[in-house]
């Protein structure tokens, strides 16, 4: 393209403007939108813990036994493979909560919520 002049006039001062060439860029746009989902901090914390938070009723004495250790100090399993227990607990947790797969979720046991994370070196595939 030739040298083009043109003349821009941008607050109260004019300017010469010379274009010695064009080039097409990529424009991508980026929308962000917001839903209002709760009138108050209270309605919000109900609706996250209704979407997020699992509630793990009726353990068996086994699975209870994970829990108990897990909320006072943590639990460890040094075996072969994970107890049939760590697994019908790791099956009580959908990874549908959160919008990707995680080994950590919110959790309601015995009333209280705890974060609750689950890992074992080998394959956790049911």
């Amino acid at each position: 393209m030739d040298e083009s002049e043109l003349w821009v006039r941008w607050e109260g001062r004019t300017y010469e403007v010379t274009a010695h060439r064009t080039a097409t860029m990529e424009k991508l746009v980026h929308e962000y939108t917001a839903e209002r989902v709760a009138e108050s901090a209270e309605s919000f914390r109900r609706l996250i813990a209704d979407r997020h938070i699992i509630r793990i009723e009726s353990p068996t004495s086994a699975e209870q036994a994970i829990l108990d250790a897990a909320v006072t100090d943590g639990y460890h399993e040094t075996t072969q493979s994970p107890s049939r227990a760590w697994h019908r607990l790791l099956e009580r947790l959908p990874e549908t909560a959160f919008p990707e797969a995680h080994y950590t979720w919110y959790v309601d046991y015995d009333g209280e919520w705890y974060t609750l994370s689950l890992s074992s070196d080998e394959s956790c595939a049911n």
